[in-house]
């Protein structure tokens, strides 16, 4: 039992501290409300927070704006945060529970205006701290749930299928160029670069150690990189020639496998020079 704990523990850590490096993207946002639609759309039916006596369709329609309200405030919250806090205070941990502080403040006005206009005109403080406290109990397994799908939505697709070629396996993986390595989380900044994917204005790093997202554009990315032994493979992606394991290319076609079990694409107009280099036969 006691290992059993243990390990959920542990499991749970890790999923946290990865979920800290995913933000809401355009790929992401639809579920994630859809997400809290269907949270809004239980609350209703359980008639939860005192609701029960109402009628469902009363129900239905406050719980489910409510819900993707407070969704659409999470998201705002994440990459607020983001962008504004000092590195330190990007860690799974210090990122969470200002998250969930932040969301929790914006979701009492939006429940606050949905109660009645005179609990927005006439503040009481215990109905606030009162419903402060309500509406934290809802944030944190909802921020903990919208943070979850994200990786799943967004982390690199995994393959099974074998390596094709390796001209030369005893590379070793490149160290991050300093103007990368001083955005990422204090783990990462001795690591080893694999590859850098653009999602929207922000870019991911992976690394012998795990990823990470930071704000910055691919193109100057690209240009602290011009020094080094690697192959851009797509509009989205470049990777460390140390990093990959094998590549495939047919009809127009391709993908790379890199280390650590991450598939990039690879396009047309950069599988030349992969070709070239030996890669692709």
């Amino acid at each position: 039992m006691y290992a059993l704990t243990s390990t959920s523990i542990v499991g749970i850590g890790s999923i946290m501290e990865k979920s800290a490096a995913y933000l809401p993207t355009r790929a992401s946002w639809p579920l994630e409300l859809a997400l809290m639609a269907a949270v809004g759309l239980f609350f209703g039916l359980a008639g939860l927070f005192n609701t029960s006596e109402a009628p469902l369709n009363y129900r239905l329609g406050y719980w489910l704006p409510v819900m993707m309200f407070g969704g659409i405030i999470v998201m705002l919250s994440e990459l607020a945060w983001n962008r504004l806090s000092a590195l330190p205070l990007k860690s799974a941990a210090a990122s969470f529970i200002a998250v969930t502080v932040i969301a929790t403040s914006g979701e009492c006005f939006v429940v606050a205006l949905f109660d009645g206009p005179h609990d927005v005109t006439m503040p009481n403080y215990y109905y606030i701290g009162q419903l402060w406290l309500n509406v934290v109990i809802v944030m944190i397994p909802m921020v903990a749930m919208m943070r979850v799908l994200r990786i799943f939505l967004l982390r690199p697709r995994v393959t099974s299928e074998s390596s094709v070629v390796s001209p030369d396996p005893s590379n070793q993986s490149i160290e991050i160029p300093s103007l990368i390595s001083s955005r990422l989380r204090a783990p990462l900044r001795t690591s080893t670069l694999h590859a850098i994917q653009a999602e929207d204005h922000y870019i991911r790093i992976f690394t012998a150690d795990g990823d990470d997202l930071i704000k910055m554009r691919f193109a100057d990315a690209l240009s602290s990189l011009q020094t080094y032994p690697g192959f851009r493979l797509h509009r989205s992606w470049w990777d460390a020639e140390a990093a990959i394991q094998g590549a495939r290319f047919k009809n127009g076609r391709g993908q790379v496998s890199l280390t650590g079990n991450v598939t990039a694409p690879l396009s047309r107009t950069y599988a030349g020079e992969l070709r070239e280099a030996g890669w692709l036969g």
